[in-house]
């Protein structure tokens, strides 16, 4: 029983040592290698970033200048309201200027 367990140890002992690990037989060239690499990609994708943020804002710029459809059927229904009221207060001069000349009209005796 004591040889069993003994022999397990080994075998426990050598599938540990066949197990991955890093040794010395990993040049420091690939591991500086490695850490450039990902310092290069941590730096290029703190760059995307920066020109989303920088997208972002000007496409909510643009949403804020921009002028839709709403807007200029907006504009139209003003333009033909203060139409109607220049066209109501110009056939009101109109009237009235009719009645003060209809007015010295019959005050000088002329027929209207």
């Amino acid at each position: 029983m004591l040889e069993d367990f003994a022999q397990m140890e080994d075998e426990e002992v050598d599938r540990r040592i066949q197990q991955w690990h890093i040794g010395k037989e990993i040049p420091i060239a690939l591991v500086i290698a490695f850490v450039l690499q990902t310092g290069a990609f941590l730096w290029s994708l703190s760059g995307l970033y920066s020109k989303v943020d920088s997208l972002v804002a000007t496409t909510n710029e643009m949403r804020l200048e921009r002028y839709t459809k709403e807007d200029g059927r907006r504009d139209r229904e003003l333009m033909m309201e203060i139409n109607r009221a220049q066209q109501q207060r110009d056939n009101e001069q109109d009237r009235r200027i009719s009645n003060v000349e209809a007015f010295f009209n019959r005050w000088r005796g002329d027929k209207p």
